[in-house]
């Protein structure tokens, strides 16, 4: 009788406190996304649609998971207060957050306390640098710049390149700046200037003037979306004959066609994707099978459903074949899994950062058209 009311005690404080795992053997993962709300067309849902599609068909298989989703609505301040929740209740493992800023907030406290943290495709370098217990997906934006760069040179031979540069981003900030330094490598003759925007920004007719005025060869967009579909809105308008170059931030999803209507035929706009939209590697049968049973309400594989598909495998994988690894191990351990996924065969340099292929892609006549791909080397 002693024993039993010992045992019941242990269960209460286990379920009121959440700071002790209530059984050694089961494996929690805490997931932080914009939010969770089933059948709602966002990438953030995709996302987390396939994570958790993955997760499931891996407990059905006996893997014993303690999946919870965190909301950050896409809030520094909340991925903040989320972190820390996740810190006192001693999760095994974290995967998410949808850009660098989020990334950035969660990244740092997570591997001082030497909890292992999934990213899926937040580039901005300092997410993993330093950061043993941090892994991505995509490859960094170090290794964008120079793609984005060597493009330049190689297909455009501007003289003048204006970067448009949103200084509140960390992600454009650093990639406008990484992409100016390969750019002089590459050729010290070429002129490169810079116009800052910000958040709330909307004073797009004066940018647009800008660029009328100073007349450059190439106009490079380190921006995410609304922002690169207000400039190209406002150059459509005025039927100017433009050349953009952009970073992994525009996407090129439905979102953007709807913000610009129909393309002109005077804009060039190139762009780069870390997904060239094929369904790559050993794992396709399977992920079609469960996006067919958990997420065709979405009606098209988009990049998120694949990155919601493998940066939960990766895991689920890892633990499959070293099932007592933990922490810093099991970080290590997903590095030596040669993990073949939808987005291509996991690589890494000698400093442990992701090295994958870049692909170009350019947007004209109403649609994405693929045009090549990039390796780094």
């Amino acid at each position: 009788m002693k024993h039993t009311i010992v045992f019941f005690q242990m269960l209460v404080l286990c379920a009121f406190l959440g700071a002790v795992p209530c059984n050694a053997d089961v494996f929690r993962i805490a997931g932080i996304f914009e939010e969770n709300l089933p059948h709602k067309k966002s990438a953030t849902q995709e996302m987390l649609c396939m994570s958790q599609a993955v997760i499931d068909e891996t407990k059905l298989k006996g893997m014993k998971i303690d999946f919870r989703v965190f909301e950050n609505r896409r809030s520094a301040v909340q991925t903040k207060k989320i972190v820390d929740e996740i810190v006192k209740s001693k999760f095994d493992a974290v995967i998410g957050t949808r850009n660098s800023v989020e990334a950035l907030v969660a990244a740092e406290p997570l591997n001082k306390h030497q909890i292992p943290f999934f990213v899926p495709n937040a580039t901005h370098p300092d997410v993993t640098k330093d950061k043993p217990y941090v892994t991505r997906l995509a490859s960094s934006d170090t290794h964008q710049a120079k793609a984005l760069a060597e493009y330049t040179k190689r297909n455009y031979h501007p003289t003048h390149v204006l970067m448009i540069v949103n200084v509140t981003r960390s992600y454009s900030v650093f990639l406008a700046e990484e992409y100016a330094n390969n750019l002089k490598i590459q050729d010290k003759s070429i002129k490169i200037t810079r116009f800052d925007i910000f958040d709330g920004f909307d004073g797009y007719s004066e940018l647009v003037n800008t660029i009328e005025s100073g007349k450059p060869d190439l106009v490079f967009l380190p921006l995410i979306n609304p922002r690169a579909g207000n400039i190209y809105n406002e150059l459509s308008k005025r039927n100017m004959k433009i050349r953009l170059l952009g970073g992994d931030g525009i996407g090129g999803r439905e979102s953007f066609f709807r913000l610009i209507g129909k393309t002109s035929p005077n804009i060039e706009f190139v762009f780069v994707k870390n997904w060239d939209q094929n369904l790559a590697g050993n794992e396709r049968k399977r992920y079609l099978k469960l996006y067919e049973k958990s997420c065709g309400s979405y009606h098209h594989h988009t990049y998120f459903t694949v990155l919601g598909y493998d940066m939960t495998t990766l895991l689920l994988k890892t633990l499959e074949r070293f099932p007592n690894a933990r922490g810093i191990e099991l970080i290590n351990a997903s590095k030596t899994l040669n993990y073949d996924g939808l987005l291509g065969k996991m690589d890494y340099d000698r400093s442990g950062e992701t090295m994958k292929p870049l692909h170009f892609f350019a947007i004209k006549n109403n649609k994405v058209n693929y045009l090549k791909t990039y390796t780094p080397g």
